[in-house]
């Protein structure tokens, strides 16, 4: 019974090796269809930026000899002619037709093109679109030319013509395809055969096929692939594992090999999705811990800031302490700028949910970078997202962009190509990217791009993470990408970065396409006050758009406006305390770090009104209920231990009368629209960023305390 028990040992191992072998087909096949497709759309893409030059091309041709005419001595038009052959790099020839078809000047001495060849046909009052010839040979052309033409409205002129070689439409990619019974075709929509790879002909019943349609242009790109030479490894495996059968040993070592390659690659592909979650989990641990500490040092350069105003009012103008004090008061503001970046990456910032047009952040970040004029920098910009709307902060979105530019010019200190493009893409299937997972949907896609020193693979590891940087003697401060990553992560978009050490770097941001807003909430000019997180009216800041204008000015700039009704008025003193003609003007204080409670009250008495301060929500929350209106404003900090302020705004609301109606400013080091929100529900009318500036909370001030 020995032999049984072998021979069904053999049988499962059989049965197990063409289970394996089966997979390993079904995968083979797949991965080189895949590949192929990747290939195709790749293919089709050159060909179409390349025919776009050519389209643009003749279409400044044609414009100019719109304007400005053709000389009538014939060589001097075809003179003037080469010289716009140079400038076209897939174009070798240009021709001009009369109306009729018929040839009236060339470049040089290759023939005119047959008339009746192109599809679209030339004939009169036809469509401003290319037409492409059938491939023809000239004596004066090395290789066959296919003409592209295109209508122009003159009285001797009606075409302007191209010739482009046949085998340049196929482009630098014919040396990606592979070796083995492998062609290319690009061909009309008509199915007349443009251009082909040389290369032995493939049996169509059994072959690996991908066709591209360019609709713009209607031509049709298709890459072919033998099935047999794809499977050629495969089938060698196949035959070995079948020889092998006959000694058991060595058929279970192979069936045990091939199941644990495919386990191998099972395994790689789940390895890189955990270092990816192991990845996003470290940053949004690290983006926690930095939020934390940028809080916590708001209320620290909060108070530092405040009293150092104050010792400023006093001090002599002038005098050695005065220049101390405006050192310190500057110092607090290269703080309060470093943890707002710190607070950008944490996703922790009080941010604007907007509707705004990317195409015109990226435009006023290209005119920032234009301006500073680098040395040795070419741009390269194609944006071709003009209606493409993203929602978030566009504050946020232009950082982002500026800081990926930046990165991109230090990366070249010698000078270089700077690319940005701007696109949008259907994405039909999820995809892994370097450091994101890109879900399937609408998005916009921009793409910064350097030729500078690359990253390497441990730097790639680390490179959005907080205060890494490669440029620490250089003055770099690890923040510029993680501020990118907060940014694309609160626009709940998504990153991926290629690079290689030597060969430039390429980031690219996906954010999700947002719908346009409603006709009646269209656009609003951007408020001063609103980049730093402070809403005013009654329009939800979701209800707005921006990006019909220009960006808002920087970040941390502020509003130096006067507050000249906030002078104390003469006459009795009531018992709500001081006034402001017929408004109370006593307001209470709630904050639980005491240093800033006091400062601000003691900001309040500076300008003419009377203040409270308190540090226990509870506690201030008894005494407005006991004196509902004793009190003609609460200013209240969001983050506390017993209650958030919005939770004690509510209590307040809930419980009527004067305290459903008291004016609320609230103060956060933390927000965003969700925050932002809570607050309208609730009737807050403003939101002011920690550390507090004077001039902003006598600007809040005056709008809530105004005189009936």
């Amino acid at each position: 019974m020995a032999w049984v028990a072998l021979l069904l040992v053999w049988v499962m191992l059989a049965v197990l090796t063409a289970s394996a072998l089966w997979v390993m087909r079904v995968s083979t096949l797949r991965d080189q269809q895949r590949a192929l497709h990747t290939l195709a759309v790749v293919v089709s893409d050159e060909l179409e930026r390349g025919l776009d030059g050519v389209d643009e091309g003749l279409t400044a041709i044609a414009n100019a000899i719109e304007e400005d005419g053709m000389p009538d001595d014939a060589a001097e038009a075809s003179a003037r002619l080469r010289r716009r052959v140079e400038l076209m790099p897939m174009a070798q020839t240009l021709w001009l037709l009369d109306p009729q078809g018929r040839g009236v000047t060339r470049s040089d001495a290759i023939g005119f093109p047959p008339v009746d060849g192109f599809a679209p046909p030339l004939k009169a009052n036809a469509v401003e679109s290319l037409s492409f010839s059938r491939p023809f040979a000239d004596p004066s052309a090395a290789r066959p030319l296919v003409a592209i033409a295109l209508p122009m409205e003159t009285a001797r002129y009606g075409w302007v013509v191209a010739g482009v070689p046949a085998d340049v439409l196929l482009g630098a990619f014919q040396s990606a395809l592979p070796e083995d019974e492998a062609e290319m075709r690009v061909s009309r929509s008509d199915g007349t055969l443009l251009a082909s790879t040389d290369g032995s002909p493939l049996s169509r019943h059994v072959h690996l096929a991908e066709h591209v349609l360019i609709e713009g242009y209607g031509l049709q790109v298709d890459l072919f692939r033998s099935r047999d030479v794809v499977l050629h490894d495969w089938r060698a495996s196949a035959q070995m594992a079948a020889v092998l059968l006959v000694l058991l040993a060595a058929v279970m070592a192979a069936a045990l090999w091939i199941l644990q390659r495919a386990q191998r690659r099972h395994e790689q592909a789940q390895q890189a999705l955990r270092l990816q979650q192991a990845r996003g989990e470290r940053l949004e641990a690290l983006g926690r811990m930095a939020g934390e500490v940028a809080h916590d040092f708001n209320n620290v350069l909060g108070a530092i800031a405040g009293y150092g105003e104050m010792a400023l009012d006093k001090a002599e103008p002038g005098s050695a302490q005065a220049r101390q004090l405006d050192r310190l008061i500057g110092a607090t503001a290269r703080g309060r700028a470093l943890t707002e970046r710190i607070l950008a990456f944490s996703r922790g910032g009080a941010r604007r949910s907007v509707v705004f047009v990317l195409q015109t952040v990226v435009e006023e970040v290209l005119e920032h970078v234009r301006s500073l004029k680098q040395p040795g920098i070419r741009l390269d910009v194609q944006l071709a997202a003009p209606e493409g709307r993203v929602r978030g902060d566009p504050a946020q979105a232009y950082q982002a962009v500026l800081n990926l530019c930046v990165n991109a010019l230090q990366a070249m200190p010698e000078g270089g190509v700077l690319q940005v493009s701007l696109g949008q893409e259907r994405v039909d299937a999820e995809q892994v990217l370097s450091h994101s997972r890109l879900s399937a949907g609408e998005w916009l896609r921009l793409v910064v791009a350097d030729e500078g020193r690359g990253i390497d693979p441990v730097s790639m590891e680390h490179l959005l993470e907080p205060f890494y940087t490669t440029r620490a003697g250089e003055g770099g401060t690890g923040l510029g990408l993680a501020v990118v990553h907060g940014a694309v992560v609160e626009l709940h978009g998504a990153i991926d970065v290629q690079s290689q050490p030597g060969e430039g770097a390429r980031f690219a941001l996906w954010l999700p396409v947002c719908a346009p807003v409603q006709e009646q909430h269209r656009a609003q000019p951007w408020k001063p006050g609103q980049e730093r997180g402070q809403e005013q009216g009654q329009d939800s800041p979701s209800s707005q758009e921006f990006g019909q204008g220009r960006l808002p000015p920087a970040a941390g700039d502020s509003l130096h406006s006067a507050l000249p009704s906030l002078e104390p008025e003469s006459g009795p003193d009531r018992d709500q305390g001081k006034t402001w003609g017929r408004v109370p003007a006593r307001v209470l204080v709630l904050d639980d770090e005491p240093e800033l409670a006091a400062l601000t009250a003691t900001t309040l008495k500076s300008l003419g009104l009377d203040a409270t301060a308190e540090t226990r929500p509870l506690r201030a929350f008894d005494m407005l209920q006991t004196q509902p209106s004793h009190f003609a404003a609460l200013i209240t900090d969001e983050r506390m231990p017993e209650l958030t302020g919005t939770e004690l705004v509510l209590r307040l609301r809930e419980a009527g009368g004067a305290l459903e109606q008291l004016p609320v400013i609230l103060l956060t080091g933390q927000g965003g629209p969700m925050l932002a929100a809570r607050a309208a529900e609730l009737g807050i009318r403003h939101i002011l960023r920690k550390p507090l500036e004077r001039q902003e909370l006598a600007d809040a001030l005056s709008s809530l305390l105004q005189k009936p």
